[in-house]
């Protein structure tokens, strides 16, 4: 044997002259490889100017590359080296701050390189897919339906594909508007997140003020029970992905396949399996999918609670047509939240859960409801604008905390009484935010125009602030232009 069988370190022979020729190739194979840490993956050519020690992952080699795909190149001495990857090799991929497993076929993003595991790796960081989230002051239904963000929706599907419901925050409000043609329903015993107050601690800890918590203590009896049935809008789902959170030792419940009369495909899920309190852990849940019974969503029942909440945050459904190739536009804003409210959120909980959505674009519609109350004075105006300053560049620099995700800042339409509110001061607020810190910007008025003229167009609504269906149509279409860029 002349080489090592890992890592391929040449062997110094038997009566060898010049060892050292043979122990510094094996020393420069080790600082090549260990610790690895490179600049970029996917890159097809190499760069113009290379400094000494760089190192990439090649994507599909073209130039001095070709023939090196998903090898690992390393510049020395004026020339590249390439190393064929192993089974479990990890990189620190510098550009998009997050670290890659090579699995035997690709390179595959493992998380974020942050103190937070990321559940979501697979398949939400593939790259085929085309997460757009949609968040702050809510553009789902507002002024008729379809909304905006429906509208977006199809658009994105008809252009990229369907890559099925996607992420789904466990809010009544969220799960009966992505399953549609499905089933969902809540009992008694769980409590709707979006309808605390933004001041109360379990709402600052959430999926950005969205999810359910359960209190209550459930029996053994299934009747009494508190539970959650949720089924997918086709009968192609094969698994389900179910994200909670501990709150206290000793907390339990069960989850089983719907229909419920399938009591075989039941498992109790316990803290003692999943001890961490306080993170949020994901369990995948496999359906049969035949027979009888074919399986389409999950019954979440007999919960123990132990006196504290237990938290149900988020699901994902898993077909043959879900979860891969297309778009994802998730609406994750609240109808009426203030900037303030959503940069009162705790800190940390919101980092978190902007880098486990590893959404490719966030929306952050900064909506009527940020400008304040009217009439206002030009002072009042003036006041209420350096707030929403100031809430717009914190909320901005946590969801840019998520190295992959690019923001989108939009600017309101005119409503009818533009004149009295003081909006050019908005309009100057977040115009500064997207310059400052990067963002892409969309203005709506681009779309519709002015208030007089969107309105004249029947692009308005009868409450003088919001888009008619129409206008929202137009809106999500001028929207979809400017992510066009996604599909390439």
């Amino acid at each position: 044997m002349t080489g090592t069988l890992r890592l391929g370190l040449p062997l110094v022979a038997a009566g060898q002259s010049q060892k050292h020729v043979t122990v510094n190739e094996g020393l420069v194979i080790l600082d090549d490889l260990v610790q690895l840490a490179v600049r970029d993956a996917g890159r097809a050519a190499p760069p113009a100017t290379p400094a000494d020690g760089d190192r990439h992952i090649v994507g599909a080699g073209t130039g001095a590359w070709t023939g090196a795909d998903d090898q690992v190149a390393v510049w020395q001495d004026g020339a590249w080296r390439f190393y064929p990857p192993g089974p479990g090799w990890v990189a620190y991929v510098q550009a998009i701050n997050r670290f890659m497993a090579w699995g035997g076929t690709h390179w595959r993003e493992t998380g974020a390189a942050s103190s937070f595991a990321d559940p979501f790796a697979r398949p939400f960081s593939s790259r085929s897919r085309q997460r757009v989230v949609v968040g702050l002051d809510s553009l789902g239904s507002s002024g008729g339906q379809p909304g905006f963000t429906d509208n977006l929706r199809s658009l994105l599907t008809a252009s990229l594909g369907d890559a099925g419901p996607g992420l789904l925050p466990l809010d009544h409000e969220t799960i009966a508007l992505r399953l549609s043609g499905g089933d969902y329903a809540v009992s008694a015993g769980f409590t709707n997140i979006a309808t605390l107050p933004w001041s109360d601690a379990k709402r600052r800890r959430s999926l950005f003020g969205k999810g359910l918590f359960c209190l209550n203590v459930a029996t053994d009896e299934l009747a009494s029970s508190d539970y959650l049935l949720l089924s997918g809008p086709a009968s192609d789902v094969h698994a389900v992905d179910l994200y909670f959170e501990w709150t206290a030792p000793g907390q339990s419940f069960r989850l089983r396949q719907w229909p419920t009369e399938v009591l075989d495909n039941a498992m109790l899920v316990r803290q003692a399996d999943y001890p961490e309190l306080g993170v949020v852990h994901k369990l995948t849940f496999l359906l049969d999918i035949g027979g009888v019974y074919a399986g389409k969503g999950i019954n979440i029942e007999r919960i123990a609670c132990s006196g504290e909440p237990l938290y149900f945050w988020a699901v994902e459904m898993h077909g043959p047509g879900t979860g891969r190739d297309g778009a994802q536009v998730l609406d994750i804003g609240t109808p009426s939240a203030a900037a303030r409210d959503w940069a009162n959120l705790d800190d940390a909980r919101m980092r978190m859960w902007a880098d486990l959505l590893q959404a490719d674009v966030f929306i952050l519609n900064a909506g009527m409801n940020d400008r304040g109350s009217s009439p206002q004075t030009d002072v009042e105006a003036r006041r209420n604008a350096a707030e929403f300053s100031q809430s717009l560049h914190r909320i901005v620099d946590r969801l840019q905390s998520c190295a992959r995700t690019r923001l989108l800042l939009a600017r309101p339409l005119d409503p009818a009484d533009a004149a009295t509110t003081g909006l050019r001061y908005y309009d100057a607020v977040v115009k500064a935010a997207a310059w400052a810190r990067g963002c892409a910007f969309f203005d709506q008025r681009d779309a519709l125009g002015d208030f007089a003229t969107a309105d004249a167009a029947g692009d308005m609504s009868g409450d003088g602030v919001h888009p008619s269906a129409a206008g929202n149509a137009r809106l999500a279409a001028a929207c979809a232009g400017r992510l066009a860029h996604l599909g390439a």
